[in-house]
């Protein structure tokens, strides 16, 4: 009921549905299952100025595709190159159109297929008073709002790989999402790469409330009212990787290096990821099926990988012996690299032939020709 004693204003007063909805506070981290990989910090720069002021610097380069929240026209994200860089001043390719301080800047960079990504963000449901203000009511059965993801690459729409691995629900007037495992789901086969993706959020009211500040459409490449269906919470690039081992033969007497690189399909073939300098294995995760069972190697410590590529140690076993390296990239919560090894699908760990004191090319000491 409405309390009509009341002389103080209450958010609860009204009608229990809303006027519109308001999209804020988005938030987005690549690669969100490695900790560290993503790399954000925060700016400021003025409208109609090229020159980004950050926290730090630290981790982006000349060329790089930085995102500046809030920068660009009407308040919308601004995404530019850095065309050079100076202490903590980032010159950018294109100036802002909307002033930001302390705004969150990030780099254009890259998830694979069915890997965990942080998207957040807060929907209000708002009033129609002159100043609007949140409906406190929208909430439980009153709430009626059904909030969706958008996905759109270049008019390719993808909404129905998004995922955000959590529901959320609506509270006093507000739906808060906090998703650390979002995902764009792996396909069955190659697919992409999807190099200009753009994440979004709609929301559909059963009395026709409207989402503001609509600025995509998942299923054009850009939109104009009254075709925007979506409001934008992050641009990314998403890939369909795998990783690969490589078999390797040599002395029984010395360590053994084993190539591994992850790829990505490129749209024709797959090739080495260059932009990928975060994946992490875990010796543990791996699995050493020896012959003879006595073989006394075992696998080293491993780096991180750096442009793509990496290199396993396998100690030397002092005796001939053959192993079969299996990377367990479930257990290392990296399935999304999963390759199509014997024609069963993309759902197979990398394997690699392994054998030590077998004959192998190596530096010529002497070489002399008779005729």
């Amino acid at each position: 009921g409405c309390s009509f004693g009341i002389t103080a204003n209450t958010a609860y007063f009204g009608r229990f549905y809303p006027d519109s909805f308001v999209l804020s506070a988005p938030s987005f981290i690549n690669r969100n299952d490695i900790s560290g990989c993503d790399i954000q910090t925060t700016g400021t720069i003025a409208a109609t100025s090229n020159s980004l002021s950050v926290v730090s610097a630290a981790g982006y380069a000349v060329g790089d595709t930085l995102i500046v929240r809030g920068a660009g026209s009407s308040g919308a994200d601004l995404q530019a190159a850095a065309t050079a860089i100076t202490g903590t001043t980032i010159t950018l390719a294109s100036a802002a159109a909307t002033d930001v301080t302390g705004a969150t800047v990030y780099k254009l960079a890259f998830s694979y297929e069915g890997e965990s990504m942080l998207i957040g963000f807060t929907v209000n449901a708002f009033n129609g008073l002159t100043t609007p203000s949140v409906t406190k009511n929208y909430t439980g059965a009153w709430a009626g709002g059904t909030v969706s993801l958008q996905a759109g690459n270049s008019g390719t729409d993808l909404s129905s790989r998004m995922t955000l691995g959590i529901t959320p629900a609506w509270s006093s007037g507000a739906y808060v999402v906090n998703a650390a495992n979002a995902q764009l789901q792996r396909a069955a086969a190659p697919d992409g790469p999807y190099d200009n993706l753009q994440i979004g959020v709609a929301v559909s009211d059963p009395d026709g409330a409207p989402l503001l500040g609509l600025n995509m459409n998942p299923t054009a490449a850009s939109c104009t009212a009254p075709a925007c269906t979506g409001v934008t919470v992050a641009n990314t690039r998403i890939r369909f990787g795998r990783l690969i081992l490589s078999n390797a033969h040599g002395s029984e007497l010395l360590a053994l290096p084993v190539p591994a690189v992850t790829q990505y399909w490129n749209g024709k073939l797959f090739v080495t990821n260059t932009d990928d300098s975060c994946t992490k294995l875990t010796a543990a995760n791996f699995v050493l099926a020896k012959s003879p069972a006595a073989c006394t190697s075992t696998l080293s410590p491993i780096a991180t990988f750096a442009a793509g590529k990496n290199s396993l140690t396998l100690s030397a076993p002092g005796a001939a012996c053959r192993i079969d390296l299996t990377a367990n990239l479930t257990a290392e919560n990296e399935a999304y690299l999963q390759g199509n090894w014997s024609g069963a699908g993309y759902t197979q760990n990398p394997t690699a032939r392994i054998t030590f004191g077998i004959y192998k090319s190596g530096p010529v000491i002497y070489l002399r020709e008779l005729h």
